[in-house]
């Protein structure tokens, strides 16, 4: 194939050992040399191989060289957005208009020899294909009457909700912090001492993993002096976070990276960062309590 790709959309399903790490990654500009350097969270799933291991299930006998409907899915999928056409020119029994249908493409297929696909085709053609038509008018019409909007303006209208949603999610997210705060507060005042600076471990509610490093940021400033520990489930996974205030870095040396590593095994997981902030993942919701309370002994034993 010559030139770039039109259309590509990569299958996210490879597990991540290094999940809920953070890393340095630095691009690079046009003429070779190093651009910005920033810190990203390492994902739970990565980008599919191009070595592709798909399961069969069982062989029928009548045919010896059976096409998988998953990978006419994952091809699909990859190589086409929706409303996209997929002509495949070996219909054979009629696989792939049968996954780009699902999966909301349009298709054309050819094949010299259709007797095996002619069902298939026929469940998706003719009558079947008009009621299919004319239930997704009738879907169109109920949301343009819910939103009570004209043809020309049901796009710009879907649009305004969709950025209306993300506004009230980002609004949520930092209400939610700021309730955070207010439990943090009395913790910080009576906060306990290790080595003359205070120490904090907390369990909060958060649903992302920026409401957390943002909760992060304000348990350093309110700390003064001090480390804190934020503990919390993030989609059914446990996280931890450490933050470092500046004077501990530089006459304690005690860097979060470092503290995190250590906890993060309690939670069958693994992580990192910087010296005043760092985070990990892990497996086991069950032990975050645990490693929350084992985080000032791991400190005075770095001490």
């Amino acid at each position: 194939m010559k030139g770039k790709l039109k259309t590509f959309n990569p299958i996210n399903d490879r597990k991540n050992p290094s999940f809920g790490r953070t890393v340095k990654v630095n691009s690079r500009k046009k003429d070779g040399t190093s651009g910005s350097v920033r810190t990203v969270t390492i994902k739970e799933f990565g980008k599919r191989f191009n070595l592709w291991t798909i399961k069969d299930g069982k062989r029928q006998k009548e045919h010896p060289a059976i096409f998988p409907e998953q990978l006419a899915n994952d091809h699909v999928i990859s190589w086409s957005n929706e409303n996209d056409l997929v002509y495949d020119c070996f219909g054979g029994s009629g696989t792939t208009p049968k996954m780009a249908k699902v999966n909301n493409r349009r298709w054309i297929v050819s094949e010299t020899s259709i007797a095996a696909g002619v069902r298939r085709i026929e469940a998706i053609t003719g009558e079947m294909a008009d009621k299919i038509q004319r239930r997704e008018k009738n879907d169109l019409l109920k949301i343009r009457s819910l939103l009570n909007v004209s043809d020309g303006d049901f796009v710009i209208k879907i649009e305004q909700l969709v950025d209306e949603r993300k506004q009230l999610i980002k609004e949520l997210g930092d209400l939610r912090v700021q309730i955070g705060a207010q439990k943090i507060d009395p913790l910080i005042k009576n906060a306990e001492t290790i080595d003359n600076f205070k120490f904090i471990s907390v369990l909060l509610e958060v649903e992302s993993v920026d409401e957390m490093k943002k909760s992060g940021d304000l348990v350093r400033i309110k700390l003064k002096s001090g480390i804190g520990v934020i503990g919390s489930v993030i989609d059914n996974k446990p996280f931890l976070l450490c933050v470092v205030t500046d004077d501990l870095i530089k006459s304690k040396n005690l860097k979060a990276g470092d503290i995190i590593k250590k906890l993060a095994k309690h939670i069958q997981g693994g992580g990192g960062g910087r010296a005043h902030m760092a985070q990990a993942g892990g497996k086991d919701s069950s032990k975050l309590t645990y490693a929350l309370e084992k985080a000032k002994e791991t400190i005075e034993s770095m001490i």
